[in-house]
Protein backbone atom coordinates (compact mmCIF):
# COMPACT_ATOMS: atom_id res chain seq x y z
CA UNK A 1 0.00 0.00 0.00
CA UNK A 2 1.93 3.33 -0.94
CA UNK A 3 2.13 6.23 1.64
CA UNK A 4 -0.75 9.06 1.28
CA UNK A 5 1.95 12.05 1.46
CA UNK A 6 -0.76 14.67 0.83
CA UNK A 7 -2.72 13.13 4.36
CA UNK A 8 0.15 13.10 6.18
CA UNK A 9 1.00 16.67 4.79
CA UNK A 10 -2.30 17.49 6.10
CA UNK A 11 -2.17 15.99 9.05
CA UNK A 12 0.74 18.04 9.40
CA UNK A 13 -1.11 21.51 8.87
CA UNK A 14 -4.20 20.02 11.41
CA UNK A 15 -1.52 19.42 14.50
CA UNK A 16 -0.09 22.52 13.48
CA UNK A 17 -3.57 24.02 14.48
CA UNK A 18 -4.45 22.66 17.52
CA UNK A 19 -4.25 23.77 20.82
CA UNK A 20 -3.90 20.54 22.82
CA UNK A 21 -1.70 19.18 20.51
CA UNK A 22 -0.80 15.95 22.26
CA UNK A 23 -4.44 14.86 22.91
CA UNK A 24 -4.93 15.43 18.96
CA UNK A 25 -2.16 12.80 18.66
CA UNK A 26 -3.27 10.40 21.06
CA UNK A 27 -7.01 10.78 18.86
CA UNK A 28 -5.22 10.03 15.53
CA UNK A 29 -2.13 8.05 15.81
CA UNK A 30 -3.54 4.90 16.71
CA UNK A 31 -4.67 5.53 13.07
CA UNK A 32 -2.37 6.78 11.30
CA UNK A 33 1.32 6.00 12.94
CA UNK A 34 2.27 3.16 10.56
CA UNK A 35 1.95 5.42 7.74
CA UNK A 36 3.84 8.43 9.51
CA UNK A 37 7.06 5.81 10.28
CA UNK A 38 7.03 4.25 6.26
CA UNK A 39 6.56 7.94 5.28
CA UNK A 40 9.62 9.14 7.61
CA UNK A 41 11.66 6.35 7.11
CA UNK A 42 11.42 7.06 3.34
CA UNK A 43 12.54 11.29 4.17
CA UNK A 44 9.21 12.89 4.30
CA UNK A 45 9.67 15.79 6.78
CA UNK A 46 6.38 16.49 8.29
CA UNK A 47 6.33 12.26 8.80
CA UNK A 48 9.65 12.70 10.95
CA UNK A 49 8.39 15.20 12.96
CA UNK A 50 5.38 13.54 13.59
CA UNK A 51 6.99 10.51 14.44
CA UNK A 52 9.25 11.99 16.75
CA UNK A 53 6.59 13.99 18.36
CA UNK A 54 4.38 10.50 18.71
CA UNK A 55 7.45 8.77 20.33
CA UNK A 56 8.47 11.62 22.72
CA UNK A 57 4.61 12.14 23.83
CA UNK A 58 3.71 8.82 23.90
CA UNK A 59 0.75 9.50 21.96
CA UNK A 60 0.98 5.93 20.30
CA UNK A 61 1.35 4.04 23.52
CA UNK A 62 4.93 4.31 25.12
CA UNK A 63 7.13 6.85 24.76
CA UNK A 64 10.85 5.69 23.01
CA UNK A 65 12.86 9.00 23.13
CA UNK A 66 15.74 7.39 21.08
CA UNK A 67 13.49 6.83 18.24
CA UNK A 68 12.01 10.18 19.06
CA UNK A 69 15.50 11.84 19.05
CA UNK A 70 16.41 10.23 15.41
CA UNK A 71 13.04 11.44 13.92
CA UNK A 72 13.64 14.68 15.22
CA UNK A 73 17.75 14.80 13.74
CA UNK A 74 16.05 13.73 10.41
CA UNK A 75 13.63 16.19 10.16
CA UNK A 76 15.94 19.34 11.63
CA UNK A 77 18.60 17.60 8.77
CA UNK A 78 16.07 18.92 6.60
CA UNK A 79 15.84 22.14 7.81
CA UNK A 80 12.45 22.08 10.18
CA UNK A 81 13.04 24.53 12.66
CA UNK A 82 10.84 23.29 15.17
CA UNK A 83 12.33 19.88 15.00
CA UNK A 84 15.77 21.67 16.09
CA UNK A 85 14.05 22.85 18.73
CA UNK A 86 12.82 19.75 19.66
CA UNK A 87 15.92 17.35 19.12
CA UNK A 88 18.01 19.92 21.19
CA UNK A 89 15.54 19.87 24.21
CA UNK A 90 15.67 16.02 24.25
CA UNK A 91 19.82 16.51 24.17
CA UNK A 92 19.48 18.85 26.65
CA UNK A 93 17.81 16.79 28.83
CA UNK A 94 19.47 13.56 27.79
CA UNK A 95 16.56 11.70 26.94
CA UNK A 96 17.49 9.43 24.26
CA UNK A 97 20.83 9.84 23.83
CA UNK A 98 23.73 11.56 26.26
CA UNK A 99 23.37 15.09 27.88
CA UNK A 100 25.15 17.43 25.04
CA UNK A 101 24.50 21.01 26.02
CA UNK A 102 26.87 22.57 23.54
CA UNK A 103 24.81 20.08 20.46
CA UNK A 104 21.65 21.01 22.22
CA UNK A 105 22.57 24.78 21.88
CA UNK A 106 23.57 24.46 17.93
CA UNK A 107 19.90 22.96 17.41
CA UNK A 108 18.40 26.00 19.13
CA UNK A 109 20.78 28.64 17.42
CA UNK A 110 20.13 26.90 14.39
CA UNK A 111 16.43 26.69 15.06
CA UNK A 112 16.48 30.62 15.59
CA UNK A 113 18.71 31.52 12.62
CA UNK A 114 15.59 30.08 10.76
CA UNK A 115 13.08 32.62 12.76
CA UNK A 116 12.20 30.08 15.79
CA UNK A 117 11.69 32.28 18.61
CA UNK A 118 11.58 28.73 20.47
CA UNK A 119 15.16 28.78 19.97
CA UNK A 120 15.82 31.65 21.00
CA UNK A 121 13.80 31.27 24.19
CA UNK A 122 15.55 27.88 24.97
CA UNK A 123 18.89 29.66 24.54
CA UNK A 124 18.39 32.05 26.73
CA UNK A 125 16.70 29.90 29.45
CA UNK A 126 20.62 27.74 29.31
CA UNK A 127 22.72 30.94 29.57
CA UNK A 128 20.53 32.47 32.10
CA UNK A 129 20.38 29.30 34.11
CA UNK A 130 24.13 28.35 33.89
CA UNK A 131 22.90 25.00 34.75
CA UNK A 132 25.23 22.67 32.61
CA UNK A 133 26.59 25.45 30.38
CA UNK A 134 28.25 28.47 31.18
CA UNK A 135 25.91 31.22 31.65
CA UNK A 136 26.29 34.51 29.68
CA UNK A 137 24.07 36.98 31.06
CA UNK A 138 25.01 39.63 29.19
CA UNK A 139 24.00 37.39 25.57
CA UNK A 140 20.77 36.30 27.53
CA UNK A 141 19.66 39.95 28.53
CA UNK A 142 19.86 40.41 24.77
CA UNK A 143 17.95 37.68 23.82
CA UNK A 144 15.40 38.10 26.65
CA UNK A 145 14.70 42.02 25.30
CA UNK A 146 14.61 40.50 21.34
CA UNK A 147 12.32 37.67 22.67
CA UNK A 148 10.16 40.66 24.77
CA UNK A 149 9.81 42.62 21.88
CA UNK A 150 8.59 40.19 19.96
CA UNK A 151 5.82 39.48 22.48
CA UNK A 152 7.26 35.88 23.93
CA UNK A 153 5.15 35.75 27.35
CA UNK A 154 7.49 35.85 30.64
CA UNK A 155 10.40 37.81 28.88
CA UNK A 156 9.94 40.74 29.89
CA UNK A 157 10.01 39.53 33.66
CA UNK A 158 12.75 37.40 32.63
CA UNK A 159 14.74 40.13 30.97
CA UNK A 160 14.02 42.14 33.89
CA UNK A 161 15.81 39.11 36.13
CA UNK A 162 18.68 39.21 34.20
CA UNK A 163 18.70 42.97 34.15
CA UNK A 164 19.04 43.01 37.68
CA UNK A 165 21.38 40.20 38.71
CA UNK A 166 23.74 42.09 35.51
CA UNK A 167 23.46 45.52 38.31
CA UNK A 168 23.84 43.57 41.20
CA UNK A 169 27.24 41.60 39.66
CA UNK A 170 28.55 44.73 38.42
CA UNK A 171 28.08 46.89 41.59
CA UNK A 172 25.44 49.41 40.72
Amino acid sequence: MAVNTKQIEEDYAHYNGQFDRVAWLKEVASGRFTDWEAAAVGGHLQAQFLCGKVLQSGAGGETDFRRSLFFYEKAAAQGLGSAMVNAGRLIAQGKGCEKDMQQAMTYYQQAADLGYSSGLYNMALVLTSGEDFPADLHRALELWTQLEREGAPGAAEQRERVWKTLLGDSGQ
